[in-house]
């Protein structure tokens, strides 16, 4: 209980400014059977802890992290990148194909690490790869994703095509999406007897 108290005030303090979050949500989330929680400490500081289950995605395989925080003093240690070692390590070991994980937008510091620095990408099935405007605004995450076999890989490609095909056409609709077509005869072959 001690260990999840000081890994919620992590939490707290990190995600201050991005997004409004249930603290009993997150307990329970963190304290799930399923989730693992792995964690970097000396004595009583927290330094480091990410926490991930091992579950289904889009009929993926995948290790989901839900949470890797970093203490602000121990940040530049290499500590969530060694995590997310640790993380693929386990997966693997149990069968995953992959590591995806759910970040916030505005966290553009977050965004970059895992993008630049783990090789993560935004997921085909993310909001901002699949979804109308009109949701879009509503949603505050992406999706990323880190694959190591290429079928998986593909498979998540081909759900956020159908993804997008469907959400398109339920905005469509219900008429809060519209398409305009306008034609233009810039660049078409002049007909015989036409000058351009």
């Amino acid at each position: 209980e001690r260990t999840l108290a000081k890994v919620l005030t992590l939490v707290e303090h990190n995600m201050m400014g991005f997004a409004f979050w249930d603290e009993a949500q997150k307990r329970e989330e963190l304290a799930h059977p399923d989730t693992r929680l792995l964690l970097r400490s000396s004595g009583s500081d927290l330094h480091a802890f990410v926490a991930y289950r091992i579950e289904h995605e889009e009929t993926v395989k995948v290790a989901y992290v839900y949470e890797l925080q970093v203490a602000e003093a121990a940040r530049g240690a290499g500590w969530g990148s060694r995590l997310l070692e640790e993380v693929e390590r386990l997966g693997r070991e149990a069968g995953a194909r992959g590591i995806m994980l759910t970040v916030h937008r505005k966290n553009h510091r977050a965004i970059q690490f895992y993008t630049n620095r783990q090789g993560f990408e935004i997921s085909p099935i993310s909001p901002s790869r699949c979804a109308p405007p009109h949701l879009l605004r509503t949603c505050d995450y992406e999706v990323m994703q880190l694959f190591w076999e290429a079928e998986a890989e593909q498979t998540l490609l081909e759900r956020g095509a159908a993804a997008r095909r469907e959400l398109y056409i339920e905005a469509m609709d219900e008429g809060k999406f519209r398409i305009r077509l306008t034609m233009s005869t810039r660049g078409a072959p002049a007909r015989r007897g036409q000058q351009r």
